[in-house]
């Protein structure tokens, strides 16, 4: 830890690590949706929503009908019955080089919502078809780009990286610099 003034700097950490995003115990975990859709789509995000409960699926399901979430825009929504407190939905779309700053929006929101931890999927892996590699390092990027700008004024404290399978955590090792 680095410090000013003689006050020591708390540290953001950030892991990836193989297990279920749905049962992470943490403060927010975070879904992509298909950006400027009235309809929730993906695996991931349908199945968070399913696992919240019937409150967060009418939630989400009634912010879909009323107003498209565009690129980049990262809404929140009550976690009910999952272990963590909020789900976020971040538009993605298509466009692999809109990842990084996709990923930077959803840190600064959990910042605003003033979250300390936060687990985000392999975003854009799934439907929207990245590569692994390009996930990794978008999502890495983000990541520091975020530490650099908030690190000393914010409570987000970890970072989590939760991957579904080997490619993925190979990507994220090679990103890293780990191999």
């Amino acid at each position: 830890m680095s410090g000013i003034g003689g006050h020591r700097l708390p540290r953001i950490k950030t892991s990836v690590f193989m297990a279920d995003i749905l049962q992470e115990e943490c403060d927010a975990i975070v879904v992509a949706i298909m950006a400027n859709t009235h309809s929730l789509r993906g695996n991931l995000a349908t199945a968070a929503f399913a696992a919240a409960g019937p409150e967060s699926t009418a939630a989400i399901g009634q912010h879909l009908k009323v107003r498209k979430l565009c690129i980049n825009e990262v809404e929140h929504f009550e976690a009910g019955e999952l272990p963590s407190k909020f789900v976020l939905a971040v538009g993605l779309s298509r466009l692999s080089f809109c990842l990084q700053e996709a990923v930077y929006h959803v840190l600064v929101r959990a910042h605003e919502l003033r979250c300390k931890s936060i687990a985000l999927p392999v975003l854009g892996s799934g439907g929207f078809e990245y590569c692994a590699e390009d996930s990794a390092e978008s999502m890495l990027g983000a990541a520091e780009a975020f530490k650099s700008g908030y690190g000393a004024r914010t409570m987000l404290r970890d970072i989590r990286v939760v991957v579904q399978n080997p490619e993925h955590m190979s990507a994220f090792d090679t990103a890293s610099g780990r191999t």
